[in-house]
C-alpha cells in the first residue's frame, strides 16, 4: 500500500505545516500586542506620572497581557508541532483539505475511513484495498500542503509596521519618553519628584511699538540637561495672567491686542518666574482725512461723486480719481499705485490723480516720527469694463420657400447699443466676391429686439456659389471706441447642376406621393357622399347621424383645400428655386403656370358653399331641394377627383419635359468640359492626371446615362409618351469613345485618344441636339392630334346645339296631349344619348389640355344636371318645365362650342407662330391626317424658308445684343454659343429627314424629279457638321445663303410640276362648319339673356327666379 502511504504522509505534512502556521499567526499577534501595549503604558505613565498603585496596576497588566498571548498563540502550538499535547486528527486534517479543494471534498475523508474498514472489518478486503488504492493515487496528484500559504500571513503587516514604525521614530525623536516611563513603572513602588530645570529667554529685541498695536511676545525655554520643560507656561502683566500659546516644545507665545500705553510683564512656569520686562508705546501714524472724488467718462452721462473715507472700489473703464488726504505723526507718505509712486517728506497733506483702465491698487504707507515702523493701508479699484454687446439670435426657413430665413433675437449691451448690421458675402464659382451690408433698424438703448427676414433666392447666385451671411452689433464704447459682436456666420451653398437636378427630383417625387395621397381622400370623400345620398334617399328626414356626417364632410374638404394650397405652394417654391439657378425653357415656365392654375381651381369656395347650405337645410329639415344639393356635391367631388388624375398627369409630362431639357443642358455641359481636356491634353497634361479627369468625365457620363434610362422610364408611363427613339444608342456610342480615350491616354496614344475626345465631345452635342429636335418633334405632333379633336368635338357640339334648338322649337309648338310629343320625346333621348360620347371625348381632351379642363367640367356638369330632369317632364307632359332645362342645356354646349372655338383659334395662332419663329419640328409635315405621308404638306416650305431666315438673322446677330455683323476680317469666328449652334443643327438634321421624305416622294413615278434635292441635302449635312465640330466662321453665312438659294429654286421646281395646289391653304386654318351666321347671331342673344339675368334681385326666391328665367328665354 505504497500509494496510500503515501497519502498519509501528505496528511501529515499538511498537520505540520498548520501548526508552523498557527505559529507564524501566534508571532505576529505577540508582537503587535506587545508594542501597542508597552507604546500605551509607557505614553499613560510618561503625560501622568502615577502614583506607585496605579503604575502597579499598568506593568501588570501588560505582563499578564502579554504573557498569555505569548503562550496561547506561540507556546501552545509550537508544543503540538513536536508532538507534545493532542493535535488535531487526520480526519480533522481531511476534512480541512476537503473543504480547500472542491474536488477532494470527503473523498479523503473517505479513503481514510475504508483503511480503517480494513483493519476492523476483514471482510471484501482485497476490494477495499483496491478501492483505497485508486482513491489514494487520485488523491496524490493534489499537494495538501499548498492548503496553507503562508503568505497569508502579510496582512497583519498593516497593524504591525505601523506600530513599529511609531514606537522607532518615538524612541529616537524623545528617547526619555521610554527610558523614563519604563523605569518609573519598573520601580513602581518607588517615589519619583520633579525638578523645574530650565530657564526663560525673551526673543523680542524691540519692545517699542506703535500706540493701538498688538504686539506679540514671545519666549524660548531651555532645560537643563535630560530635564523636561513645562508643559504651561504663563504672561503676567498688570492687565491679568495669560497662558501662552506653545508653539514648539520649548517655545510659547502670546500676543497682547490695542496697546495704548506702557506695560510691564513677566514670566511664570510650574515653580520659575522671570524677570520683569516693559514694552514701550509711542504714538501711531494715521490719515487723518481722506476723500476721493469720482469723474465718470462722459459717454455713461453720469454725474461725477465724492466719498469721503473710502473703501474698495468699483469704477467703470476710464474713470479718473483725484486723491485728497491729510496724515498725522508721520515722518513720510509714500503712495504707490500700479503704476505711479509718489512720495511726501515732512507734509501733512497730499493730493493725486489717475485714470483707471485696468484693476489697480492704492498703497499708503506711512512711516513713524519716533519709530521706525511703516503703516499701510490698500485700498482696491476694480475697474468694469465695457463689455462687448451679446446678440441672441433665432432663425427660422420658411416652410414653403426654404431659401427664405426669418430672423429673430434680441441685442443688449451694459451702457449702450449705436447700430446692428446685416452682412452677407457672395462667393462666385470663379473666385469673385460680392459683398453687402443691410442696417438693421430700431436698435437704441441697452437693448433692442429685431426681426429681419433674408430670402436668398432675391440674390444674384448661380449654380455652385456660395453664401455666408451674420449679424454684427455694435456699442457705444467711449474710450477704446464702438466694440463690436458678430453672430455666427451662416454658410448657404448652391447646389451644382447635378445636385439642383436631384433636389427638383425629389421635390418633384413628394408632390406625385402628395397627389397619390390626395387622390386617395378625394376617393374616400366621394364614397362617403355617395352613402350619404342612398341614405339620404331612403329615409324621410335627416337625422343627427346624417348631420355628423355632413360636419366630418365639412372638415374633410378644409383638409383638402389646406393640403392643396400647401401643394401649389411648394411646387411653386421648387420650381422657382431651380428657375433661378438654372434658366428654365418658357414652355416648362408656362406649363408650371397652367399646373398652378389647375390647383388653384381645386382650391375654390364652391364645395364648402354647397356643404354648409347642405347643412343649413338638414337642420332646417327641409327636403324639398335636399337630393338636388346632395347631386350637386356629388358631381362635385367627381370633378375635384378628375382635376386630380388631370393634376399628376401633367406633372409626371412635366417630369419628363424638364428632365429633357437638364439631360440636354448636362450634356452639352460635359461636352464642352470633355472638348476643355482634349486642348488641357494637347497643352502637356501629365498622363495620370489626363487619366484621372477621363475617368470623372466618364463617371459624370455614366450618371447622365441612368438619368436617361430614368427619363426614358418616366416617359413610357405617360398616357401619351412622347417619341424619343435612338437616345440609348447615341449614349452607348458617346460611352465608347470615352471609354476608348481612357484606354490611348493609359497607353500614352495622346493623338488617338484625342480624336475620340473629340468624337465624344460631338455626340454629346449631337445628342442634346437630337434630344430637343425629337422632344419638339413630338409636342408638336401631340398638339396636332389635339387640334384635330378639338376641331371634330366643335363639330359634334354644333351639330348637338342645332339638334337640340329644333327640339326645343318643336316642344314649343306641340301640344301636350298631341301624338308627336312621344316622338319629340324620342328624339329628345336620343339627343341625351348623344351627349354621352361627346362627354368622353371632352373629358379626354380635358386631359390632355389641362388648361381647359376646369372650364369643360363645369359646363358638362350644368349639361348633365339638365339633362337629368328632362325625361321626367317630358313623362309629365310638364312643356314649361321642360322648355327651361333644355334652354339651359343648351346655353351650357354653346358655351362648351364658344370656348373650344376659341381655343383652337389661339392654339392654331402659337402653333403657326412656333413653326414660324422657333424651329421647324418636322419640316415638310402638316395637319395630320390631310394628305399622304411625305407628300409636301400646306405650309411645309415656307415653314423652311421662314426657319432658315431666322437662322441667317441669328448667325449675323450671334450672341452680341447690338446685332453688330461679324466677320470684318475674314474668317473671323461668329459670336455664338454652343446652345444656339446645337438648336440650328437638330432644326437643320429635322429639315434633311422631311427633305429626303420628300425626295422618295418624288421619285416613286420614276422621273427622277427628287434628285434636284440632292445638292440642297448636301448642303445641309455640311453645314450641319460645321456647326457641331463649332467651325464657326464667316463662311457658315454664306452656305446658309446659298442653301436658302437652293430651297427657293427647289420651292419654283415643285410649283412647275403641279404640286402647289396641295399647299393653298395655310398652316393652322381650318375649315369652316355650320351655319355659322346662326352660331354668331345666337352668341349675341346668350349674352343679351346673360345680361338681362345680372339685373335679377337676388332676394328672389328659386320659384321666381326660375319664372324670371323662362320670362327671358320667351324674350329671346
Amino acid at each position: 500500500m505504497g500509494t496510500f502511504d503515501d497519502l498519509i504522509s501528505q496528511v501529515d505534512a499538511f498537520i505540520r505545516k498548520y501548526y508552523k502556521n498557527l505559529m507564524i499567526k501566534g508571532l505576529f499577534l505577540f508582537l503587535i500586542i506587545f508594542l501597542a501595549t508597552f507604546l500605551l503604558v509607557s505614553g499613560l505613565e510618561f503625560i501622568g506620572r502615577f502614583n506607585s498603585f496605579i503604575r502597579a496596576l499598568l506593568f501588570f497588566s501588560f505582563v499578564t497581557l502579554n504573557g498569555y498571548v505569548l503562550i496561547k498563540y506561540f507556546i501552545v502550538p509550537l508544543s503540538k508541532l513536536f508532538s507534545f499535547g493532542k493535535r488535531i486528527s487526520r480526519y480533522q486534517a481531511a476534512h480541512i483539505i476537503g473543504n480547500f479543494f472542491p474536488t477532494v471534498n470527503d473523498k479523503l475523508l473517505n479513503t481514510l475511513q475504508l483503511n480503517e474498514t480494513t483493519e476492523t472489518n476483514p471482510k471484501n478486503i482485497e476490494f477495499l484495498k483496491a478501492s483505497i488504492q485508486q482513491n489514494a493515487k487520485q488523491l496524490n496528484t493534489l499537494s495538501f500542503t499548498s492548503a496553507i500559504d503562508y503568505s497569508a500571513n502579510k496582512k497583519f503587516l498593516r497593524y504591525f509596521l505601523p506600530i513599529l514604525t511609531t514606537v522607532v521614530l518615538i524612541g529616537i525623536m524623545a528617547p526619555n519618553f521610554f527610558s523614563d516611563s519604563t523605569q518609573r513603572l519598573i520601580k513602581y513602588n518607588q517615589v519619583f519628584e520633579i525638578a523645574p530645570d530650565f530657564t526663560f529667554e525673551l526673543k523680542n529685541e524691540n519692545l517699542m511699538i506703535e500706540e493701538g498695536s498688538n504686539f506679540k511676545v514671545e519666549v524660548h525655554l531651555i532645560p537643563l540637561p535630560g530635564k523636561a520643560l513645562p508643559d504651561r507656561v504663563y504672561l503676567e502683566s498688570d492687565d491679568g495672567t495669560f497662558l501662552m500659546e506653545k508653539t514648539a516644545n520649548n517655545k510659547a507665545s502670546y500676543t497682547l491686542n490695542n496697546l495704548n500705553s506702557d506695560l510691564p510683564f513677566r514670566f511664570k512656569a510650574a515653580n520659575a518666574v522671570s524677570k520683569t520686562f516693559t514694552i514701550d508705546v509711542v504714538k501711531r501714524t494715521s490719515l487723518g482725512q481722506l476723500k476721493v472724488d469720482i469723474d465718470y467718462p462722459s459717454y455713461l452721462k453720469r454725474a461725477s461723486e465724492s466719498i469721503e473715507n473710502p473703501g474698495d472700489l468699483i469704477v467703470p473703464e476710464g474713470t479718473q480719481l483725484t486723491w485728497n488726504g491729510i496724515t498725522k505723526n508721520t515722518k513720510s507718505l509714500k503712495i504707490i499705485s500700479t503704476d505711479t509712486t509718489m512720495i511726501w517728506k515732512e507734509q501733512t497733506g497730499f493730493r493725486f490723480q489717475q485714470e483707471l483702465m485696468s484693476r489697480s491698487t492704492v498703497s499708503f504707507i506711512l512711516e513713524n516720527k519716533e519709530l521706525a515702523a511703516f503703516d499701510s493701508t490698500f485700498y482696491s479699484i476694480d475697474v468694469v469694463k465695457d463689455e462687448y454687446p451679446v446678440i441672441n439670435l433665432t432663425s427660422t426657413n420658411d416652410s414653403v420657400q426654404k431659401n427664405k430665413i426669418y430672423f429673430s433675437g434680441t441685442v443688449k449691451d451694459d451702457h449702450g447699443l449705436t447700430r446692428l448690421m446685416f452682412n452677407y458675402t457672395i462667393l462666385k464659382k470663379e473666385g469673385q466676391e460680392i459683398k453687402a451690408s443691410i442696417p438693421v433698424p430700431g436698435i437704441s438703448g441697452n437693448q433692442s429686439p429685431f426681426s429681419m427676414t433674408f430670402n436668398i433666392d432675391e440674390l444674384p447666385i448661380e449654380l455652385e456659389d456660395k453664401v455666408s451671411y451674420y449679424f454684427i452689433v455694435y456699442d457705444n464704447d467711449g474710450v477704446r471706441g464702438p466694440k463690436s459682436t458678430k453672430s455666427s456666420v451662416f454658410q448657404h451653398s448652391a447646389p451644382s447642376r447635378n445636385e439642383l437636378n436631384e433636389l427638383r427630383k425629389e421635390d418633384k417625387d413628394k408632390a406625385k406621393e402628395d397627389l397619390k395621397e390626395l387622390l386617395r381622400e378625394t376617393q374616400e370623400f366621394k364614397e362617403q357622399m355617395s352613402r350619404l345620398k342612398k341614405e339620404m334617399a331612403n329615409s324621410k328626414k335627416s337625422s343627427w347621424q346624417q348631420q355628423k356626417q355632413v360636419e366630418n364632410l365639412q372638415k374633410q374638404q378644409e383638409s383638402l383645400k389646406s393640403r392643396l394650397e400647401q401643394l401649389k405652394d411648394k411646387m411653386k417654391s421648387s420650381f422657382e428655386e431651380k428657375s433661378k439657378l438654372s434658366p428654365m425653357d418658357e414652355r416648362l415656365v408656362e406649363k408650371q403656370k397652367e399646373l398652378e392654375d389647375l390647383l388653384e381651381s381645386l382650391i375654390d369656395e364652391e364645395l364648402k358653399k354647397l356643404l354648409d347650405e347642405l347643412e343649413e337645410m338638414m337642420k332646417q329639415n327641409d327636403t324639398k331641394d335636399l337630393m338636388e344639393k346632395m347631386e350637386e356635391g356629388e358631381m362635385s367631388a367627381e370633378e375635384m377627383d378628375r382635376q386630380l388624375d388631370r393634376t399628376m398627369e401633367m406633372l409626371k409630362k412635366m417630369d419628363v419635359e424638364e428632365r429633357v431639357e437638364d439631360l440636354q443642358k448636362s450634356l452639352e455641359e460635359l461636352a464642352g468640359e470633355q472638348e476643355e481636356l482634349k486642348k488641357d491634353i494637347e497643352s502637356g497634361m501629365n498622363k495620370e492626371d489626363a487619366s484621372k479627369n477621363q475617368e470623372e468625365l466618364n463617371k459624370k457620363f455614366e450618371t447622365l446615362k441612368d438619368d436617361l434610362e430614368e427619363m426614358l422610364e418616366k416617359n413610357e408611363e405617360l398616357s401619351r409618351p412622347f417619341s424619343l427613339d435612338d437616345l440609348e444608342e447615341s449614349a452607348k456610342d458617346v460611352k465608347e469613345e470615352m471609354a476608348g480615350a481612357k484606354e490611348d491616354l493609359e497607353k500614352e496614344k495622346n493623338s488617338s485618344a484625342g480624336d475620340k475626345q473629340k468624337k465624344a465631345s460631338e455626340k454629346m452635342e449631337e445628342m442634346a441636339s437630337q434630344m430637343a429636335a425629337q422632344m419638339q418633334d413630338s409636342q408638336q405632333q401631340q398638339l396636332e392630334e389635339d387640334l384635330e379633336s378639338l376641331r371634330a368635338l366643335l363639330e359634334n357640339l354644333m351639330r348637338m346645339s342645332f339638334d337640340q334648338e329644333e327640339n326645343m322649337e318643336a316642344f314649343k309648338n306641340a301640344d301636350s296631349y298631341d301624338p308627336i310629343f312621344v316622338e319629340l320625346g324620342k328624339d329628345q333621348r336620343r339627343i341625351i344619348d348623344n351627349l354621352k360620347p361627346v362627354k368622353d371625348s371632352l373629358r379626354a381632351l380635358a386631359d390632355r389640355i389641362p388648361k381647359i379642363a376646369s372650364f369643360i367640367e363645369q359646363e358638362l356638369g350644368e349639361t348633365e344636371k339638365q339633362y337629368k330632369y328632362i325625361p321626367s317632364h317630358i313623362g309629365e307632359r310638364e312643356k314649361r318645365q321642360l322648355g327651361v332645362k333644355q334652354q339651359f342645356a343648351m346655353t351650357s354646349i354653346n358655351n362648351l362650342a364658344l370656348f373650344l372655338n376659341e381655343t383652337l383659334e389661339s392654339a392654331q395662332q402659337s402653333m403657326a407662330q412656333m413653326q414660324g419663329n422657333k424651329s421647324c419640328d418636322k419640316p415638310g409635315q402638316g395637319k395630320p391626317g390631310k394628305g399622304k405621308p411625305g407628300q409636301g404638306k400646306p405650309g411645309d416650305m415656307e415653314s423652311m424658308k421662314e426657319m432658315l431666315k431666322k437662322q441667317l438673322e441669328d448667325m449675323k446677330k450671334g450672341s452680341n445684343p447690338d446685332g453688330n455683323k461679324p466677320g470684318s476680317k475674314p474668317g473671323g469666328m461668329l459670336p455664338m454659343n454652343s446652345q444656339q449652334a446645337a438648336k440650328m443643327a437638330a432644326q437643320q438634321n429635322a429639315m434633311q429627314k422631311k427633305l429626303r421624305e420628300l425626295r422618295e416622294q418624288l421619285n416613286k413615278d420614276g422621273s427622277g424629279d427628287g434628285n434636284q434635292l440632292n445638292d440642297l441635302l448636301k448642303e445641309l449635312e455640311e453645314q450641319e457638321e460645321k456647326l457641331i465640330n463649332k467651325d464657326w466662321t464667316s463662311e457658315l453665312i454664306e452656305r446658309q445663303e446659298q442653301i436658302l438659294t437652293r430651297l427657293l429654286e427647289s420651292e419654283k421646281a415643285m410649283q412647275e410640276r403641279g404640286l402647289d395646289d396641295q399647299r393653298e391653304s395655310k398652316s393652322g386654318k381650318d375649315q369652316e362648319n355650320g351655319n355659322q351666321i346662326e352660331f354668331l347671331e345666337y352668341k349675341k342673344q346668350k349674352e343679351k339673356q346673360i345680361e338681362l339675368l345680372r339685373t335679377l334681385d337676388p332676394s328672389f326666391s328659386k320659384y321666381y327666379k326660375e319664372k324670371a328665367n323662362v320670362y327671358f328665354l320667351n324674350v329671346n
